[in-house]
């Protein structure tokens, strides 16, 4: 079994969890981060594989959990969903804030790579979930968990071993933007802002 986690704070990467382990039904895995007031976001993805004879059957789950955290006075508060007008607005002007990132984000794309925006759905990687996973990816269930399994390998190989500008040039995740997916009928595209400021787009040809 395999547990990947992605830790987001104000939409940047801030930890990465990656446990493995042999022959076992259970994986629980325990990493400690600094605490800073902002909004938390947690991804992951639980793999498991069965080996019988000379077959592999494997299967993906996906689960999410946020969290809000605001200091004042010296002193935290969290919340997973607002429960005062305070905590409200909070989560709003996060909610805002993150829109304007992202519109500025593919206004970039579409000027410097010539994409046309408008010919692509916007996916957030936070909506893909096991419930959103054929709406995200519109085929039979078979086809969109395969789609959805090839996205998280080529992201763990990127976040796990850096992300690769070019063939020679490789930036750290740490500090990169949470993936937008640019959905198109037979592709799409992952948009990624490095914490260099430079832009990552990688492509995956539906098959």
């Amino acid at each position: 079994m395999q547990n990947f986690s992605l830790l987001y704070r104000n939409n940047q990467l801030v930890s990465i969890l990656n446990h493995w382990e042999k022959n076992t039904a259970v994986l629980s895995s325990i990493k400690k981060t600094g605490l800073e007031p902002g909004f938390y976001e947690g991804l992951t993805v639980h793999q498991a594989e069965l080996h019988l004879n000379e077959s592999i059957y494997g299967r993906e789950r996906y689960s999410q959990d946020q969290l809000m955290v605001l200091k004042q006075n010296g002193s935290y508060s969290a919340f997973r969903q607002p429960s005062n007008r305070q905590e409200a607005l909070a989560l709003a002007d996060y909610n805002r804030r993150v829109e304007q990132q992202r519109t500025q984000l593919l206004q970039r794309v579409a000027q410097n790579d010539h994409i046309q925006i408008s010919d692509y759905r916007v996916i957030p990687l936070n909506e893909l979930t096991d419930k959103t996973l054929t709406k995200v990816f519109p085929f039979s269930e078979a086809k969109a968990e395969r789609i959805a399994g090839q996205l998280w390998e080529g992201l763990y190989k990127n976040f796990v071993r850096g992300i690769q500008l070019t063939q020679e040039q490789g930036v750290q995740a740490i500090g990169s933007t949470l993936p937008l997916l640019l959905i198109a009928p037979d592709h799409m595209l992952i948009v990624i802002r490095a914490q260099s400021g430079q832009m990552v787009l990688l492509r995956q040809n539906f098959s």
